[in-house]
């Protein structure tokens, strides 16, 4: 029975969003030339199953110069770029795993501090007369915003997660590929 329950909840839980051909691109991920390939520290438990940090940056990488040449792929410093995210959850038991597996693309964005003052709306609108500055509560500032993001959670044996991972990994870059292709045709 409770091996019937861990195969019924990894079913369910397994499967993620498929991209449908029909469905319009996702404008935030349009006129990206270049791309960060971030994979966050891995927990201890990652190293038990033979998981690491290098082996999921080496997929991503591979994949993307295969699949998507025309994504030029950034050094980790250059933060103006848009980034691609991957995170790896993993606790391991005496017999099964269980985890999570996120890959997410942020893009830079600029933030209107003050919007809502009328002293910032005409300074970020309309504009200064030339002998004006901006009061010191309006600014523009540029974060990190998440423009895409597809996960999937992770249950089996163990000594089987790195298989998994890989396998789920391989289908989160293929997923945001296609939603990347869809948005710059």
């Amino acid at each position: 029975m409770k091996v019937l329950v861990i195969v019924v909840l990894a079913l369910l839980l397994g499967i993620g969003s498929v991209a449908r051909a029909d469905e319009p691109g996702n404008e935030n991920l349009q006129a990206m030339r270049g791309i960060r390939i971030l994979v966050e520290d891995m927990p201890k438990d990652a190293a038990e199953e033979h998981i690491t940090r290098d082996m999921l940056a080496a997929q991503i990488l591979a994949t993307l110069r295969s699949k998507a040449p025309r994504l030029q792929i950034q050094p980790g410093s250059a933060h103006r770029f848009p980034t691609l995210y991957t995170l790896l959850e993993l606790v391991v038991n005496a017999t099964i795993y269980a985890g999570h597996l996120s890959l997410e693309v942020s893009r830079p964005a600029e933030l209107l501090i003050g919007y809502d003052n009328d002293a910032c709306n005409q300074t970020f609108f309309i504009g200064l007369p030339a002998d004006q500055t901006a009061p010191e509560t309006c600014r523009r500032v540029f974060s990190p915003v998440t423009v895409w993001t597809d996960q999937y959670t992770l249950v089996g044996p163990r000594g089987e997660a790195r298989g998994h991972v890989e396998r789920l990994l391989g289908q989160l870059v293929e997923h945001f590929l296609a939603e990347y292709d869809r948005a710059n045709p």
